[in-house]
């Protein structure tokens, strides 16, 4: 297993985490967009420090587009990858407090393929946990001009909000609502095993496309409205996900505009691996964007751009293939945004959601 860690290194947390994992004899590497004055270490610092914010970005990305392939795992920070902008990160004088909670389950048996024969419990033991804070050396008046500003900081990274729903088996029609919400980039719709709700749930061996980790969704075709106007008229309706032209239409989504912001392997976005929803993968899923080639917001039929600025329900309507839904499965569908998760407001040093909504999952 080949193991990615990056794109920058917070407190030397990633380097320390690296080492581990090649002690253990795993193939471990850390990866930076640039250096910093602290002069943490890397396997490979892709800018110096002294570079320019665009040559750090056109670096970050030539890396970020073909050598996180190569790995097996990538583990990034910060809500970031190599294809992102640079964070802002929040300056301490600004929080007057701030509270850090950590829930932890207590049993992680359902993570691990165990024998028939083995009866250990498994669980995570935390020895420490260390708050690093770090000095950041700025000109004195820059500093106080911009503690005293009352502006609000927003944070890129990526807000989903999900909507749960059990579907009685053998259903051929089921509407949901997301009611209230800001026009997203994309919708993601799965389903899981009903012990995976419940805790119940044991990771296996043996996972094939006749049994996938996702369960089959048997979903024929989804009906969405936005503020109650559809996106699309049939024969062009891409909510028709068993047709083959939309299949091509969703594998060039995966590749050049994925969901949740994520790029895709290029090797696993095939139309084999695309179309009908997913049916012949691990993983049975339907994604539909609602991105233009240029990253803007499509518009609803009959409406124009004012509808993206105010928010109104989305409403998706499934119908199913022969048999209806599929029975002793709970059905996930989130809507998502990958440019902020969340804001800072500098005036009452308050973070929040940005894209607020009772459901807000993260």
């Amino acid at each position: 297993m080949k193991i990615l860690h990056g794109p920058v290194n917070v407190g030397n947390q990633p380097w320390a985490l690296s080492r581990a994992e090649r002690r253990l004899g795993t193939a471990s590497d850390l990866v930076v967009r640039s250096g910093t004055w602290l002069n943490y270490p890397a396997d490979r610092t892709l800018s110096p420090d002294s570079a320019s914010l665009s040559k750090i970005a056109v670096r970050s990305v030539l890396f970020g587009l073909g050598v996180p392939w190569k790995y097996d795992v990538l583990h990034y920070y910060f809500g970031q990858t190599f294809l992102s902008a640079g964070r802002s990160f929040f300056k301490m004088p600004l929080l007057q407090r701030m509270k850090i909670i950590l829930h932890f389950e207590d049993n992680f048996d359902h993570i691990f393929v165990k024998s028939e024969n083995n009866s250990k419990v498994y669980r995570f033991q935390i020895a420490s946990i260390q708050l690093i804070l770090e000095n950041e050396r700025v000109q004195h008046e820059y500093q106080q001009s911009f503690l005293n500003q009352k502006d609000v900081l927003y944070f890129p990274g990526v807000t989903k909000i999900g909507s749960i729903e059990n579907i009685p088996p053998g259903m051929l029609y089921h509407h949901f609502k997301l009611d209230n919400v800001m026009m997203p980039e994309g919708l993601f719709i799965f389903a899981l095993p009903k012990s995976v709700e419940s805790g119940e749930y044991q990771y296996q061996r043996g996972y094939s496309a006749t049994n996938p980790i996702f369960s089959r969704h048997n979903i024929q075709t989804l009906d969405i409205k936005y503020g109650g106007l559809p996106f699309s008229q049939r024969p062009l309706n891409y909510g028709i996900i068993n047709d083959h032209m939309i299949g091509i239409k969703q594998m060039i989504d995966h590749k050049r505009q994925p969901p949740f912001g994520l790029p895709q392997d290029p090797k696993a976005t095939s139309i084999k691996n695309i179309e009908n929803g997913g049916e012949n993968t691990l993983f049975p899923h339907i994604y539909i964007k609602f991105l233009n080639e240029n990253g803007d917001r499509i518009i609803p039929l009959r409406a124009d751009e004012k509808i993206l600025k105010t928010p109104h329900d989305l409403d998706v309507t499934l119908t199913f293939k022969t048999g209806g839904a599929t029975p002793d499965v709970t059905f996930y569908a989130y809507i998502f945004y990958s440019d902020v998760i969340m804001k800072l407001n500098m005036s009452s040093g308050q973070f929040s959601t940005h894209y607020k909504h009772k459901q807000s999952l993260y």
